[in-house]
């Protein structure tokens, strides 16, 4: 009986893919912004077929949570071993950052054009809102966070917003060691986990 090839090399074929999807994204998007980001534009950047495409997402919207998603597994794929909460959730988040460094200038223009279209904030925000919510939650359990359920609701609610005052600072630091960026990180965590009661 002929052997089956092995799945990792079929696994490895479709990270690849999904990277140059992700890729084609946000080159499209720091090119030519958000508005311009379609289904066959990705496609044809990232060498694969609509329907091939439509296997990570079959709108802007889904390819964006899908993207986030792809993050969340490789953040996964590290281990993080901070002496206390606050030091372990600044491993994770940095480790998020360094991860979306490839992206950074499409995820850039997409911030601001989302400022220049409060609709399609409002509707990229709607759509976003369960894939951030579960990014949230991975960083947490990463971290080895673990409370009661009203303190561990209010713990991945108030985490994008330190993680947002981080990225403002990450999307213009061009710093070798990124430390205004860790600066930033590190005194929204203080406050995070001070009002959280742990620290």
């Amino acid at each position: 009986m002929p052997r089956k090839k092995p799945a990792k090399s079929s696994s490895r074929k479709t990270d690849e893919t999904e990277e140059r999807i992700h890729a084609a994204c946000f080159d499209l998007i720091a090119r030519r912004g958000w508005r311009a980001l379609t289904l066959p534009r990705v496609a044809r950047a990232a060498k694969v077929s609509v329907t091939q495409l439509m296997d990570y997402g079959c709108s802007r919207q889904e390819l964006l949570a899908r993207f986030f998603s792809f993050i969340d597994r490789k953040l996964a794929g590290t281990g993080f071993e901070g002496a206390n909460l606050k030091e372990r959730l600044f491993e994770v988040l940095m480790r998020r950052l360094e991860l979306m460094r490839p992206y950074r200038a499409g995820l850039v223009r997409l911030v601001e054009d989302m400022k220049l279209a409060p609709l399609d904030a409002v509707c990229f925000v709607a759509a976003m809102g369960p894939a951030v919510r579960r990014s949230a939650r991975l960083v947490l359990d990463l971290a080895d966070f673990s409370a009661s359920k009203p303190r561990a609701e209010a713990a991945i609610c108030a985490l994008p917003l330190v993680y947002s005052r981080a990225w403002a600072k990450w999307k213009d630091d061009e710093s070798a060691d990124l430390s205004p960026t860790m600066a930033a990180l590190d005194k929204g965590l203080e406050k995070y986990v001070s009002w959280l009661g742990l620290s």
